[in-house]
């Protein structure tokens, strides 16, 4: 199972949603929209079958790779909003 492209990114108004409608934690890292790097304090972990919002203004495109179980960083994903 290719896990990251199973969540489901779309934006609303000026956030950038990523939905996790798996039964898997998934930590996002290196996220950056637009070209612009996302800097959190913490890498971004997506509970199963949450999601979470990130900040963005009329954001075009969103880039991530999220971390394997063997807590390697996989290909990044670029996503057209």
């Amino acid at each position: 199972m290719i896990l990251p492209k199973k969540l489901y990114v779309h934006k609303f108004n000026d956030l950038v949603a990523i939905k996790n409608p798996t039964p898997f934690f998934v930590t996002l890292v290196n996220i950056s929209i637009d070209g612009k790097t996302i800097h959190r304090d913490i890498d971004e972990v997506i509970k199963p079958y949450s999601e979470i919002n990130i900040d963005a203004r009329n954001p075009k495109w969103i880039e991530f790779s999220t971390v394997n179980d063997k807590g390697g960083t996989t290909p990044p994903i670029k996503i057209n909003l």
